[in-house]
């Protein structure tokens, strides 16, 4: 199905990531797996960072490859074959440094997005609070302006590479606003005064991948740290997920293949009534019907 919508260019990428993901990421899923909560895969990144697999898209001025959006959402598929929490830590790094990216000025590009495209320093996107999930416009993280800072006070929640991450591009609203009105975005440095982490989330799987709480309390954020202009930040957060939310399919698909190939096997190997289970037709139908679901997601995406 791949050559219906993949150029021969996006063809043989995927095969350059395949080869390197399954070398140097499948051989230690397992591992990092069982490594346990609040564990984070630290040398799989810098190495992802070296092959220029957390830039794809950016420009190469910047480090980047230089690469479409296409490409991009290809090497999620593959990473994310090759060990499913490393995707979503790509994902959380890419919508850390989109909003710098679109919207950075030229220093704040070479300060932050540079050092992030190749892999030197991580980022994360905090937009999520604990009563502010995908109702993004009722944030209660607040700012007020002091000369030439902002003083940041509030929680977020559920943020991708919460304390593995050294740049943070945070959603705040002017204290007093409501909705989509004084809504600003920051970018703010980890080791901030008045800047620190959180609760880490626990789950019963993905260990590799982590989210956690941030905490600001009176954290004074440069004005040059600003993104954009003031009240810009709402429309910067819809901007980072419409492009992100793509990489996300991505990792879906992956996890629905990688699902599917472990069905197959099981099929195969399992016997009951005399024969494998495979063979019965009950559960024929329902691994053509996984396989079906899984292409009509990958043709979604794609198009």
């Amino acid at each position: 199905m791949d050559e219906l919508f993949l150029t021969p260019e996006h063809l043989r990428f995927k095969e350059e990531v395949r080869a390197f993901a399954q070398k140097e990421i499948a051989p230690r899923a397992v591992e990092l797996d069982r490594a346990g909560p609040k564990s984070f895969p630290y040398e799989l990144m810098r190495r992802l960072g070296e092959k220029g697999l957390l830039g794809i898209t950016y420009p190469k001025e910047y480090g980047g490859l230089g690469r479409d959006f296409t490409s991009y959402v290809v090497a999620m598929e593959e990473v994310t074959l090759a060990y499913e929490a490393l995707g979503p830590n790509c994902q959380g790094h890419l919508v850390g440094l989109l909003p710098i990216y679109l919207r950075g000025t030229k220093e704040q590009k070479e300060k932050y997005l540079r050092p992030g495209v190749k892999g030197e320093k991580l980022s994360a996107f905090a937009l999520v609070e604990p009563q502010a999930g995908s109702d993004a416009a009722s944030i209660q993280s607040h700012i007020v302006k002091a000369e030439s800072t902002y003083i940041l006070n509030g929680k977020k929640a559920f943020i991708s590479n919460a304390g593995a991450a050294e740049i943070y591009v945070v959603i705040a609203r002017t204290k007093g606003t409501q909705r989509h009105q004084g809504v600003h975005a920051f970018i703010v440095e980890k080791g901030t005064p008045g800047f620190t982490i959180g609760n880490i989330d626990e789950y019963l799987g993905m260990y590799g991948h982590i989210t956690g709480e941030l905490l600001f309390e009176d954290c004074r954020i440069p004005s040059d740290n600003l993104l954009g202009d003031e009240g810009d930040g709402f429309k910067i957060a819809m901007e980072t997920l419409d492009r992100g939310r793509v990489g996300e399919c991505a990792q879906a698909l992956s996890i629905a293949q990688n699902s599917l190939q472990e069905a197959i096997r099981f099929a195969r190997e399992r016997e009951q009534f005399g024969k494998k289970i495979a063979e019965f037709q009950a559960i024929q139908f329902m691994l053509a019907d996984m396989a079906m679901n899984i292409d009509a997601g990958r043709l979604l995406v794609y198009r």
